[in-house]
């Protein structure tokens, strides 16, 4: 593995930049992968080893899907913005 460039602050700004600029949210952020992002799905062939898991609260509670944002560390590039599980 390389030189991260992004730090976990720096992932959090990407994240609030991109869902609406200022938004304060009770974010979880972590760099290993769930158990859930496996294989080929969520249009990924292979997981980059070094990437921000940027869980986004739900705004109600109930049962359905997460949402999550993934930060490749080297880049900034935002890679995943989307729903994973159920």
């Amino acid at each position: 593995m390389g030189e991260n460039i992004i730090d976990k602050q720096m992932a959090l700004e990407i994240v609030k930049n991109h869902l609406i600029a200022g938004l304060d949210l009770d974010i979880e952020i972590d760099d290993r992968r769930p158990n859930y992002f496996s294989g080929y799905i969520y249009g990924l062939n292979s997981w980059p080893d070094d990437i921000w898991y940027i869980h986004i609260p739900k705004k109600s509670f109930g049962v359905g899907p997460s949402h999550y944002i993934c930060i490749d560390k080297k880049s900034g590039k935002i890679i995943f913005d989307g729903d994973v599980g159920e």
